[in-house]
């Protein structure tokens, strides 16, 4: 509270006359900054300091912080399967290995493959799996809680407005803000639509009949056996993350930080600013034909942090901590 104070020269101001959201903006705003080992005891303080306040705006600033979540990109190291131990999985790769970038070429090269010559039964819920992810960015236990409304509208492209509703992977059940993100996909191509409206019947329909996750890992391992028998992927294993990742990369040439920290589920200014998708990886302009886009009162929810973390970046320039020139913008 004390360094919230000072940043934004409220010092001479008691706690209780403290904006308790500005203060919950002004803390997620430097979570990039530590690790999340450390974020945990930060979070219980300020929900601590957070039951002390006074103030009107206290009960949605706790939803707020409640509502924060840990991104799990699935990059987290883990102990590589032995190949003699089961057949079965020796495809599966070590999180390692998994590529954060799909590179178009490459990307086509796998669809044409699943299309054409893969065997599996699950080859067409593989091939929507990688074009609605890629439009979406979806985290892929996400696909088991979506939502999808079509509306007539003769201003979209497609005569018809779309959006997808996506319950938050591992956001705080029963919490109001934060708990559900929307993608405006009606400037989508109609083949994209469909593939992502697949996708959200198949996810629920997996859900319902308790097998996503066994679907997850079929599908995946699809992928897998398709990377493996296309020769010029030797040495890449593409995974479901890497088509997000990828997302973000190509949302990032497209957006602000704060529009897509809200298409991704971001709440706070993270792993989509910082170091999840880089800018560099985007596809060309001209290849990225499906864009979903983010909805205005999600962005707005994100643009506070975003301001608060780009003047402490501008402040550890001044001060000399950090190198930079003063037009220094935080990566995208």
């Amino acid at each position: 509270m004390e360094r919230y104070k000072r940043f934004a020269s409220l010092t001479h101001l008691p706690a209780e006359a403290i904006d308790p959201v500005d203060f919950v903006n002004y803390c997620f705003s430097i979570k990039p900054t530590i690790k999340a080992s450390a974020w945990r005891p930060y979070k219980q303080g300020i929900r601590t300091v957070l039951d002390t306040l006074p103030h009107e705006r206290t009960s949605e600033a706790i939803n707020l912080l409640d509502a924060d979540i840990n991104e799990d990109t699935g990059e987290k190291k883990k102990k590589p399967i032995n190949p003699d131990a089961d057949p079965r999985q020796a495809i599966r790769k070590t999180s390692a290995d998994k590529e954060k970038r799909f590179p178009k070429k490459h990307f086509d090269q796998v669809l044409s493959y699943l299309k054409m010559f893969a065997r599996s039964k699950h080859s067409a819920a593989m091939v929507d799996w990688m074009v609605a992810t890629l439009a979406t960015g979806l985290r892929p236990i996400e696909w088991a809680s979506t939502d999808f409304e079509v509306r007539d509208d003769p201003t979209m492209p497609n005569g018809k407005a779309v959006w997808l509703y996506v319950l938050n992977a591992k956001a705080t059940n029963g919490r109001a803000l934060g708990l559900v993100r929307t993608l405006d996909l009606s400037y989508c191509s109609e083949e994209t639509i469909s593939a992502v409206r697949r996708m959200s019947e198949r996810g629920f329909e997996w859900l319902r009949d308790g097998e996503f996750d066994a679907m997850q890992r079929q599908c995946s391992q699809v992928l897998y056996k398709a990377c493996d028998a296309i020769s010029s992927l030797k040495g890449k294993t593409y995974s479901l993350y890497s088509l997000r990742h990828q997302f973000v990369a190509n949302s990032k040439s497209l957006y602000k930080n704060e529009e897509v920290s809200a298409m991704c589920g971001h709440l706070v200014v993270d792993t989509a600013v910082a170091n999840y998708g880089k800018k560099t990886s985007a596809w060309a302009p001209e290849e990225i034909r499906d864009r979903a886009r983010p909805v205005e009162n999600e962005v707005a929810m994100v643009q506070p942090r975003i301001t608060y973390f780009k003047q402490k970046i501008a402040h550890q320039i001044e001060a000399g901590l950090i190198k930079g020139s003063p037009g220094f913008d935080v990566e995208t």
